[in-house]
Formats: C-alpha cells, sequence, structure tokens
C-alpha cells in the first residue's frame, strides 16, 4: 500500500489519475484553455488540495501536513509566470484557504513553536507572496489583507524574533496597493474580532513600528476603537 507522501507524487507525477478539464471548469468556475499548462494546473490542483487538509482531522494531524507534506508539494512560483484565469483562481482558492487555515492552527497551543513558526514565515516568504504578486488583481486584495492579519498574529507570538517580519509590514505601509488592504485588514480586525484579541495583536507592533508608519497608522486605527466588538460572556 502506498503511503499518503507516495500517493501525492504518483498524482503529481501523472502516473495516478488523470486530469479532468470539465471537472475543473465545474470545481473552479473557470474555462480550461487550449493553451493551459497541465503540469502547473495538476501541481496547483495537488497543492490546494493538501492545503484544504489543513481545516480537517485532529490538530496536531494538521501540523503534521504543515510540516511534512507542503514544502515538497507546493511549488515555488517563477516570478516571471503570468498564470491563466483558471490557474490565477487555483492559487487564489488555495491562498485563501492556508491563510485561515493557518489562522486557526495558531489559536491552538504549538508544540515546537519556534520551529513551527520558522516554518509558516518560510511557507509566507517562499510561496504566499510571490503567488499572490502574480494573481489577478481582483483576487489578490482580499489574499492581501489575510496575509495582513497572519502577519500581525506572527509579530504577536514571535516577539523580539521577527525575522524580518516588521519591516516587511513597514514596507507594505508605504505601497499604495498593500496600504489599502493593510487598512481594510485593520478595519475588519475592529469590526469583526473582540477586544482582548485586537489588543494582543496591535500592541505587540504598534509599539515597535519606526514613527513614519506608526504615527499615521494611529490615526488610522483610532476611529476604530469606536467599534470595538464587546467580549462576550
Amino acid at each position: 500500500m502506498l503511503s499518503l507522501a507516495e500517493y501525492v507524487a504518483a498524482v503529481r507525477q501523472s502516473s495516478c489519475g488523470e486530469l479532468s478539464h470539465i471537472a475543473l471548469e465545474m470545481e473552479f468556475g473557470v474555462r480550461f484553455s487550449s493553451s493551459e499548462d497541465e503540469v502547473l494546473i495538476r501541481e496547483a490542483v495537488i497543492a490546494e488540495s493538501l492545503i484544504k487538509c489543513l481545516d480537517m482531522g485532529s490538530v496536531s494531524g494538521r501540523w503534521w501536513i504543515l510540516r511534512t507534506l507542503l514544502e515538497d508539494y507546493w511549488p515555488i512560483p517563477k516570478p516571471t509566470l503570468s498564470p491563466s484565469p483558471l490557474l490565477s483562481c487555483v492559487y487564489w482558492r488555495k491562498l485563501k484557504t492556508f491563510l485561515s487555515s493557518v489562522l486557526t492552527l495558531l489559536s491552538h497551543p504549538v508544540q515546537d513553536a519556534q520551529a513551527d513558526i520558522q516554518i509558516i514565515v518560510s511557507l509566507l516568504y517562499t510561496r504566499v507572496l510571490p503567488e499572490v504578486a502574480i494573481i489577478a488583481e481582483e483576487d489578490a486584495t482580499e489574499i492581501r489583507s489575510k496575509i495582513v492579519l497572519l502577519t500581525l498574529e506572527l509579530l504577536s507570538i514571535l516577539g523580539n524574533e521577527q525575522n524580518g517580519l516588521l519591516t516587511q509590514f513597514c514596507d507594505w505601509y508605504q505601497h499604495p496597493d498593500w496600504k489599502s488592504s493593510l487598512e481594510r485588514a485593520m478595519s475588519d480586525l475592529f469590526t469583526k474580532a473582540e477586544w482582548p484579541y485586537v489588543l494582543r495583536l496591535i500592541s505587540s507592533v504598534v509599539s515597535e513600528l519606526p514613527l513614519a508608519v506608526q504615527v499615521p497608522l494611529v490615526a488610522f486605527i483610532l476611529p476604530l476603537l469606536n467599534t470595538i466588538h464587546p467580549v462576550r460572556n
């Protein structure tokens, strides 16, 4: 009997299972064009399927998938890649699922915090950011906001061991597209999350920011205090 890793490798190498164009069109709502790169589509679908598993089963099993499989079966995209509408859609859904799933995982106790956080940071830099840079802009806006939330969560956990994430956060605030997504993420955080969670994320980051970013960001945040979600009893 094949192990999970062997089965995934067999599917990736086209020695197990066929790529159904009709099934892909039905699943993602985008036409499979004659110019599609089937290798890229197959790899993206495999990675997306594995990432879906981060939402299923025990917490320990989900951490195992993140630690053991994703870096091997989530290919690093080429920066020159111009994805088709179908591939861009697969990337978008994969990124959305990954970011939401990891945020949920981080709400549970982490067995080996330093090592696990390093894996997430590595995936953020080597997979998530390169992919969001090449997907359609209308899809990228939502993903950038989720990346900001994940970065805030990682910064609150890492403390002084920030791995350049704080610098990355500051760089985003200087970039128009990222700034709008960052502000959207802040608005969502203040209007949808409970105050203890908001306070933990924001207090761990704002005090460390350089004044050039801290002052305008705090000015943006202050009016949002009126929208704070009350703590549930």
